[in-house]
């Protein structure tokens, strides 16, 4: 007729558990945070806030299907939890990969840097190389446009 008791002790202490794994990816993403600006930190809040409502609705939709108080309050629960405990201890962990796996990425960025400044060289040179050899190419062609004009009225 209604839920035992120990079904609902079980039903809190997994939400507990969401909770925590909530706490988690957020944790993680606030590492990814740091990559980018005001606009990459509103995105990641949207996609946290939209994944941990659909965990919340799926977590009640596999129970009764009834939204409990105690479903809240344990999630909660886990998140301060999880932000009292393990968070301090995990943070510069997450830090610490994440620099590791995006050093060839910084790597990359600075030889390609290094190449934009050798190529906008380049392109410079060639650009005044051009200029000066079209310049050239207009005063011969003047002259000799003027050279002809003194020959052809000569000899009319």
């Amino acid at each position: 007729m209604g839920i035992e008791l120990t079904e609902q002790l079980a039903m809190f202490f997994r939400s507990v558990l969401l909770g925590g794994a909530l706490g988690l990816l957020y944790d993680l993403l606030r590492a990814l945070r740091s990559l980018g600006g005001r606009v990459w930190g509103g995105v990641l809040d949207s996609v946290y806030c939209v994944l941990s409502v659909s965990l919340l609705f799926f977590f009640v939709m596999a129970g009764d299907g009834e939204l409990r108080l105690f479903f809240l309050a344990g999630a909660l629960g886990g998140a301060v939890l999880f932000f009292c405990l393990l968070s301090p201890i995990l943070r510069p962990l997450w830090d610490f990969w994440l620099r590791i796996l995006l050093s060839p990425v910084h790597l990359a960025a600075g030889a390609g840097k290094k190449c934009c400044r050798g190529t906008k060289k380049l392109f410079l040179r060639g650009r005044n190389a051009v200029t000066i050899g079209w310049g050239r190419w207009k005063r011969r062609r003047k002259r000799s446009a003027v050279k002809g004009d003194d020959c052809d009225g000569q000899a009319g």
